[in-house]
């Protein structure tokens, strides 16, 4: 699955700090860096690995998604990892 690479560092950082006050809380999955348009949730071309985006496995998307949840309508982006 793909993460928008700023949410994924902003979430690395609030559990590397084990600060559950922090700052550093990511919120809700959100890929919107990612689409080209909201609308139809394209997205943009030539985004790269670990520049834009991280791949994360489907058993840590699905743990990442049920603890923090998504933007609403953002559909989920599987990719092969």
């Amino acid at each position: 699955y793909v993460v928008e690479r700023r949410w994924y560092e902003q979430w690395k950082e609030f559990v590397e700090t084990r600060d559950q006050n922090s700052s550093s809380f990511p919120g809700q999955i959100d890929n919107t860096e990612l689409f080209e348009d909201l609308d139809s949730y394209h997205l943009k071309e030539r985004l790269v690995e670990n520049e834009d985006f991280m791949l994360v496995p489907a058993e840590a998307w699905h743990k990442l998604l049920a603890w923090y949840g998504m933007v609403d309508g953002q559909p989920p982006l599987e990719r092969k990892v």
